[in-house]
């Protein structure tokens, strides 16, 4: 949720939301945007805000996007019109922001949508907003508020320096209130009323007239779906169909596959023809998920047809990453599969982002899950190591572009890429990618940690930040993932440190969760592994042996939800080993155990059918 402070100076201000969204940049010095060349744009940083104190100009902050079609509009438009060129070069500091290269710019100072735009006084305060706007109208805003700053300065700080108190006064007064609640069982029970209660009974998903995905709440109601008996038969069946298949019958581009990323229509039909790695990303782990859990075969090839899109537009052999997103073009997507070979498709963005390639990493990793195909596993070890090749410094963290060379951290790079390296050692067993998903979570913890409340904020700046950057926030999405990656952590190395962590990561959350509906999904999901039984698949053999790698692809391919695959090497782990109590005799074997029963061990070439049966019977004496 975005807590920002509009002082809106005329009626003439009030934002039209045309939603086109966000995206992301580090350096200071940002291109032009788009293709415009005249307006003597700046990036954002100690040069803007210096230059806006000593010439007394408000700051004029754009943010957009290469793939938001209204932001090309308006860059066509406005952008172009020669009044509003004198004006920003002559009367304002005009900063752009790659949203995508900026995610906490965007987070902050987005108007409700992309193309944003916000005037700011010099220490980064807004004092008006909108987003897709005509030239008359831009010159209108710009004027207005210029005026009122010059005229009325006093006015204009009372009316800030009013909110700013207001805000504190608010979040001393939540300060005092919030008080520490135990995580419990009932806490996912109460979302998943909410996703049952709420979902569209025609065509699924949730909220309205907009459509989004929405892959959170997907993925807890995939999560609790093998469990539903356990959650007083609330089956999430019917909400996870309805959703998966009106997504895929409406915003599924058919003819060159891959997801855009949402309708502006309830039934699907009516998408925004951007196409983003993140969306499809996940979307192809909601899928391949959807596919294994519910043993469902259309969704496993909606999966295929995400991924074959994926590989086939967004996917660099040379470095074996993705880029970042394809262009909207409405005139293109209307075309049929014919007229469309003739025609020029939308450009590819080419940057590399490390929250998305992480996340695509992770939808991989889900494929191969639930397909057991090792193309799927071969993508996703190509991605984590352009990651830990390219834009990670040991120490330091990851960065989020290959551009940046130093400075601010974002949690998303940290919190998905050391995901993408610990669900990596789970499906290989080779240690690199544990030791990064170690080393990364460590960065998180040292970084990013709020030491008096728990949780981790979104960002850590290596230099004083301005304006609203200045407030820290706690993203519930990434906090979640951070809370089952530590978990994860824990089931692998012992360590009840990490255990702790992922408790108290969800502390923040635990006390407002049922305000936020099925939006809780992320925190519910959280919860879950914080609180339910956890089955250790721990395989046990030498590295690399052909029995070793068998028992590690069926103990990753496993479809149960609350499974943690452990590989260990009988002589590099051998303290582990141990500790565990576990025996080796010179051939892999797998144990599977839980804090309250083991197993019968596994051998190569033996059936899983034998767990499976197992696992049932214990959360059948579980659930009474």
């Amino acid at each position: 949720m975005r807590h920002l402070q509009l002082l809106l100076i005329s009626s003439a201000l009030i934002a039209s939301v045309l939603l086109c969204s966000p995206g992301i940049s580090l350096a200071e010095d940002a291109p032009a945007p788009l293709e415009n060349r005249s307006i003597r744009w700046t990036g954002w940083g100690q040069e803007a805000f210096d230059s806006s104190k000593e010439t007394d100009k408000l700051i004029f902050l754009d943010i957009s996007a290469n793939w938001c079609r209204w932001c090309k509009v308006m860059d066509e438009t406005a952008y172009k019109d020669p009044r509003v060129i004198e004006t920003l070069n002559g009367d304002f500091i005009p900063v752009f922001v790659n949203a995508d290269e900026r995610p906490d710019l965007s987070d902050r100072y987005s108007q409700g949508g992309l193309p944003s735009i916000s005037l700011l006084t010099p220490t980064g305060m807004v004092i008006a907003g909108q987003t897709t706007t005509s030239a008359d109208e831009l010159l209108t805003i710009l004027n207005t508020a210029n005026a009122s700053y010059r005229t009325d300065r006093a006015k204009v700080y009372e009316k800030i320096a009013a909110a700013e108190k207001a805000a504190a006064a608010a979040r001393e007064e939540r300060d005092k209130k919030t008080k520490y609640v135990p995580l419990s069982a009932e806490m996912p029970v109460r979302v998943l009323n909410a996703i049952n209660l709420f979902v569209d009974p025609k065509y699924g998903g949730y909220g309205g007239p907009d459509k989004f995905p929405m892959p959170e709440v997907m993925e807890f109601a995939l999560y609790i779906y093998p469990k539903a008996r356990q959650y007083k038969n609330q089956s999430p069946e019917t909400a996870i169909e309805l959703t998966l298949d009106g997504m895929k019958d409406g915003i599924f581009d058919k003819v060159d596959g891959g997801s855009f990323r949402y309708s502006t229509t309830q039934d699907w039909k009516s998408p925004h023809y951007e196409k983003l790695l993140t969306a499809n990303a996940d979307m192809l782990g909601i899928y391949m998920h959807a596919g294994q859990a519910l043993d469902t075969g259309r969704y496993i090839k909606a999966g295929e047809a995400i991924a074959g899109y994926l590989e086939r537009v967004l996917y660099d052999k040379e470095t074996g990453a993705f880029y970042n997103s394809q262009a909207a073009d409405e005139k293109y997507y209307r075309l049929g599969s014919s007229d469309r070979r003739a025609a020029k498709a939308p450009p590819v963005e080419k940057a590399i982002f490390a929250d998305s390639n992480a996340k695509a990493a992770i939808g991989y990793l889900q494929a191969y899950r639930a397909t057991g195909q090792g193309r799927y596993l071969k993508v996703a070890l190509g991605v984590l190591d352009y990651i830990t090749g390219r834009l990670y410094r040991k120490g330091v963290g990851v960065f989020h572009s290959n551009g940046q060379v130093g400075g601010s951290l974002f949690l998303s790079d940290q919190v998905y890429s050391s995901q993408a390296g610990e669900l990596a050692y789970q499906a290989t067993g080779d240690e690199k990618y544990l030791e990064f998903a170690v080393e990364t979570a460590g960065t998180l913890v040292r970084k990013f940690w709020d030491a008096e409340k728990g949780g981790f904020f979104d960002t850590a700046y290596d230099n004083e930040p301005f304006g609203l950057l200045k407030d820290p926030k706690k993203p519930q999405i990434e906090n979640a993932a951070a809370s089952a990656l530590f978990m994860d952590l824990y089931h692998i190395t012992g360590a009840e440190e990490y255990k702790k962590t992922a408790r108290h990561t969800l502390a923040p959350f635990a006390q407002d969760y049922l305000k936020h509906s099925y939006w809780a999904a992320p925190f519910a999901l959280g919860v879950e592994r914080c609180i339910e039984t956890a089955y250790e698949f721990i395989v046990v053999g030498k590295a690399g042996d052909a029995g070793t790698r068998e028992l590690i692809k069926n103990s990753f391919t496993f479809d149960e939800p609350d499974r943690v695959v452990v590989p260990l090497d009988p002589v590099r782990d051998k303290d582990r080993l141990t500790v565990l109590g576990y025996e080796y005799e010179g051939k892999a074997v797998l144990y599977v155990c839980s804090d309250k029963v083991c197993f019968p061990p596994v051998s190569p070439g033996d059936s899983m059918k034998g767990t499976r049966k197992h696992i049932a019977k214990a959360r059948e004496q579980d659930t009474k």
